[in-house]
């Protein structure tokens, strides 16, 4: 890896090879671009700001079956999505040992990689180390993918979106929180050849209901809410 102390990223890589950074503190991704077959790795000790001001739309983006990582790493470090990801058949990992948070620009798409979305990665304080919000209006759509959504606290929803008909289409795991409706722009997960699996401890829906087109429902909750 490429260590850097820098505030901001503007990658590109356009015949062969990864990219592969190693920021020292919090930095924004204004750009990372794969135009050949690499991965993308950004691991921080701080927050990673994905925010390319609207152009491109995807500020993060690999092909064919390029990989994307972003890790923040640190009891206090964040990923802010503000802007888009996009990969075709690649994962796409994002991992915050905090919050992960959405705008309503910052969506992920993916033609067939799994999606995979941890806050509280380094399992902090149980409910108040790490929680997984999307506004209204953002949209994970894994193409045929699975989605795999996890945190500390609440995860709030916009949309989820897949074609996936495995019983782990979407799995949404909160460890001390709920699974909360973040508004009706979207229906909140459509898998509708595939399964949904929720597991929460203070309730489900429990302010607005999760509204879902899925094919079956694997739902446990622990401890309160509805």
């Amino acid at each position: 890896a490429i260590e850097t102390t820098v505030a901001s990223l503007d990658v590109d890589n356009s015949t062969s090879g990864n990219v592969d950074v190693a920021e020292t503190d919090a930095v924004t991704i204004v750009k990372a671009v794969q135009a050949t077959t690499g991965n993308i790795q950004v691991v921080a000790g701080g927050t990673i700001t994905v925010d390319s001001a609207g152009a491109p739309a995807n500020a993060v983006s690999t092909l064919l079956g390029g990989t994307v990582v972003l890790d923040a790493n640190g009891v206090a470090s964040d990923v802010i999505i503000n802007d888009g990801i996009s990969s075709a058949t690649g994962a796409i990992t994002v991992t915050a040992d905090n919050d992960v948070t959405f705008a309503a620009e910052g969506d992920i798409t993916s033609t067939s990689g799994n999606v995979i979305v941890t806050a509280d990665a380094d399992s902090g304080a149980g409910g108040t180390d790490g929680a997984l919000t999307m506004v209204d209006g953002t949209v994970i759509n894994a193409g045929s993918g699975t989605i795999a959504l996890s945190a500390d606290e609440n995860i709030t929803l916009g949309g989820l979106l897949t074609t996936n008909a495995t019983d782990t289409a979407v799995t949404l795991t909160s460890t001390s929180g709920g699974i909360v409706d973040g508004g009706d722009a979207d229906v909140d997960v459509v898998a509708a050849s595939g399964r949904l699996v929720i597991d929460a401890v203070t309730g489900i829906g429990a302010s607005g209901a999760i509204e879902t087109t899925v094919a079956s429902l694997d739902v446990d909750n622990s401890t309160s809410g509805n």
